[in-house]
């Protein structure tokens, strides 16, 4: 999954001490965010690093809000957004955008849920990458667990 992330990232080398890196998945039980946190975990970058979930049990928790926090805190005075999701197409792509401050509305297909809102605007400039898209490496994962599938 490490190699995801860094798919995603896709971005020059501006890492520095005020600027942060956020990665946002979709969110489910604590098995599935301990994987992305431990892959996280694994990415080397200058700036403070949080993770962020949009749903589950921990998206009030370990949501935007609470990550955003933690980034300015850390003394981040920029943000990299890494959607760690499959598509730069979707719903919870948009989402992204909208609380990163990128479009002036929540995607109109997600009002129906309790993802909650951010309560403003992010305080500093934040960047969003592409999600995973046609990167390679997600080719390579899906591969990696297929193969690991019962045979039936």
């Amino acid at each position: 999954m490490i190699k995801l992330i860094l798919a995603a990232l896709a971005v020059p080398a501006i890492a520095s001490a005020q600027t942060g890196l956020l990665v946002v998945g979709h969110g489910a039980g604590p098995a599935w965010n301990a994987r992305v946190r431990a892959t996280v975990a694994q990415v080397r970058w200058d700036g403070p690093v949080a993770t962020a979930f949009l749903m589950g049990p921990e998206a009030g928790s370990a949501g935007w809000e609470a990550a955003v926090a933690e980034l300015v805190n850390s003394g981040a005075r920029s943000v990299v957004v890494v959607p760690l999701m499959i598509s730069s197409c979707g719903d919870h792509y948009r989402q992204v955008l909208f609380y990163a401050g990128a479009l002036s509305e929540m995607p109109a297909e997600l009002t129906g849920h309790t993802h909650g809102r951010p309560a403003s605007h992010p305080p500093i400039p934040f960047r969003v990458t592409g999600a995973l898209d046609d990167a390679a490496e997600l080719g390579d994962a899906l591969a990696e667990v297929w193969d690991s599938l019962p045979a039936g």
